[in-house]
């Protein structure tokens, strides 16, 4: 059991801080700063919680392993959002999450009420289909034909401007 006391023990140990911003410079460029920040300290504890001293690896290795993966698995989760985005409603271009935001709520506007919030549950939140259908409470299959309809529509409207 990890106590606020070991936690506030390795984030203020020099090593750890010193592995903790080594990796998190290697992502500055594509992660936001209080992303970063809120990961190292679930990162830490963590690791703190599953660290085992017998597999003969150094705490701050296993700390560099683990942050750096999990920023990678932040990217990519960014990256597939993006890529959805750019296969099924065919945006050109966009910077961050803020521009995608806009131009899924412009081209759902008009849709009726169920339609944009699947589109928006699975563009947005990035839940698949079969999350989509619990929330609701409909089928993974009538949540796929939901995103489907909504897709077609879009596209129609897209297509007729």
């Amino acid at each position: 059991m990890i106590t606020d006391t070991d936690f506030e023990n390795a984030l203020s140990d020099s090593n750890n801080q010193r592995i903790m911003s080594k990796v998190s410079c290697k992502y500055i460029n594509s992660i936001s700063y209080d992303e970063l920040e809120s990961e190292k300290l679930i990162v830490l504890w963590e690791c703190l919680k599953t660290y085992d001293p017998r597999r003969k690896k150094k705490f701050t290795s296993f700390l560099y392993q683990k942050l750096d993966w999990r920023y990678k698995k932040i990217i990519r989760e960014k990256r597939r959002q993006r890529s959805r985005a750019y296969e099924n409603l065919g945006l050109k271009c966009f910077g961050d999450g803020h521009d995608l935001e806009q131009k899924i709520k412009s081209y759902t506007d008009g849709l009726p009420n169920h339609l944009t919030q699947v589109i928006i549950q699975y563009y947005l939140h990035n839940m698949t289909i079969e999350e989509i259908g619990n929330k609701n409470h409909y089928s993974r299959e009538t949540a796929r034909r939901l995103i489907k309809k909504a897709l077609k529509k879009i596209r129609n409207r897209l297509s007729e401007n």
